[in-house]
């Protein structure tokens, strides 16, 4: 009897022991989380819509955990309720070839099931000519919907034991220069008119010479060679100072971020697939004094953080830096100066361009990239869109006289209004009439 028992209880534990192993199996071998973000985007900061551009490709870049085997992309026209896309790859690409709303989704699959998550899009199309196109990088977070999202100051690494002010993206012992990679589409090229820095704290307190209050600060565009920053392609430059470039007022601001619109227009720079913008602040920029109230000067730019974990940060380091490495006296990414970060920094930027073809003259057109009615007035210039040519253009006083006539160019047509007096007037083409103001 005693034999019985003990062989029962054996088999006992040998049966609880197997079912601790498969527990302990289930529990390794649970369902894998899907997760992706959308690369190859921009974004258009009027209404947050991503922009696809014509043959221009999009990835989308795999975030699953939990030990996936296989996965399944679809690509759905929610307009149609039509799949337009499958996929088993791991991060495939996508050409988006009209505007509209998308539902993308990822099912990632092991032996212990399967998780999908779905992302959709509201895909803004561009093929042509844009006027003061907004852009913005588009790489979506992984914990929600925003493109980027700032962050705070004291979040950020100092390098430095001055203040908290000698941070990672502003005048430092370590750098005074920095650039954001952009990565425009290639095949189309692009007029830089202005670009927008988020800037979390601007000082210039009084100094005690005019070479302490004027120091320079340029704005470059670079190219590239072999996916680095090379500054002998340089599609651009403005020389300038700090003092011209953000006035004699100084502010003070806390963990905040405000955007500062720089015009770049005066310089034509056009670039085309990987561009860098720089803004580059003199090495000889006082950033320490007895007083930093009374004497000191700096410029922090608003760092964001990229749900596709690369960092677009890229720096070139003071001649004397301190690094891990000997330096070659080019720009590094911000990874390979400062090793451990672990966040994907970039600039907050957004880029403000004309998107160029060979149309003759500045047209409009609407998101399916077809030409458009419209008017605009740039200085004496009254520029229409939708023409054609030889058609009559008149233009009117808001009392009904005609002040005067001309005849369409071509797609586009340039008016010279320098000869009519400040107002409002009405301009009529075959296509209709647009109000407009001197």
């Amino acid at each position: 009897m005693k034999k019985r028992l003990h062989i029962f209880a054996l088999f006992v534990a040998v049966a609880m022991a197997a079912m601790t192993v498969m527990a302990q199996d289930v529990h390794t071998l649970a369902r894998p989380t899907a997760k992706f973000v959308v690369e190859g985007l921009f974004e258009d900061i009027t209404t947050s819509n991503p922009i696809a551009f014509a043959d221009s490709p999009v990835k989308f870049v795999n975030l699953t955990t939990g030990g996936a085997t296989s996965y399944a992309w679809t690509i759905t026209d929610m307009a149609t309720s039509e799949v337009i896309f499958t996929s088993s790859l791991t991060e495939p690409t996508y050409t988006f070839e009209a505007a509209g709303s998308y539902k993308v989704e990822l099912t990632a699959t092991n032996s212990s099931g399967s998780r999908a998550t779905n992302k959709t899009l509201n895909v803004m199309f561009q093929s042509g000519v844009v006027e003061g196109l907004g852009l913005v990088n588009c790489v979506k977070g992984v914990g929600g919907d925003n493109p980027m999202y700032s962050l705070d100051v004291t979040a950020v690494p100092t390098l430095d034991t001055d203040t908290k002010y000698d941070f990672i993206t502003g005048p430092n012992h370590l750098y005074s220069r920095m650039a954001e990679r952009c990565n425009f589409p290639e095949g189309h090229t692009y007029s830089i008119s202005s670009i927008t820095v988020g800037l979390f704290a601007y000082s210039r307190m009084s100094a005690t010479s005019a070479a302490d209050r004027n120091h320079p600060f340029d704005i470059a565009f670079y190219g590239e060679t072999d996916g680095r920053l090379d500054p002998n392609i340089c599609y651009g430059r403005l020389e300038s100072t700090v003092v011209d470039l953000m006035s004699e007022t100084g502010y003070s601001y806390g963990n905040y971020c405000k955007m500062w619109s720089f015009d770049v227009s005066s310089i034509r720079a056009t670039v085309s697939g990987p561009t860098y913008v720089a803004l580059e602040i003199s090495e000889n920029m006082p950033i320490e004094a007895p007083d930093r109230n009374l004497t000191r000067s700096y410029i922090c730019f608003s760092p964001a953080t990229k749900g596709n974990g690369e960092s677009t940060l890229w720096v070139k380091p003071r001649p004397d830096a301190e690094l891990g490495f000997e330096q070659d006296g080019g720009w590094y990414v911000i990874d390979d100066v400062v090793p451990g970060l672990g966040k994907a920094y970039g600039l907050y930027m957004v880029i403000w361009c004309n998107m160029n073809t060979d149309v003759v003259g500045q047209v409009a057109l609407d998101l399916g990239g077809d030409v458009v009615n419209a008017a605009r007035v740039d200085g004496s210039t009254l520029h229409l869109s939708g023409t054609a040519a030889g058609e009559p253009i008149a233009i009117y006083s808001l009392a009904g006289a005609k002040v005067l006539a001309t005849a369409g160019a071509d797609t586009a047509t340039a008016v010279d209004i320098a000869s009519l007096t400040p107002g409002v007037y009405v301009v009529t083409t075959s296509n209709g009439a647009f109000k407009f103001k001197k």
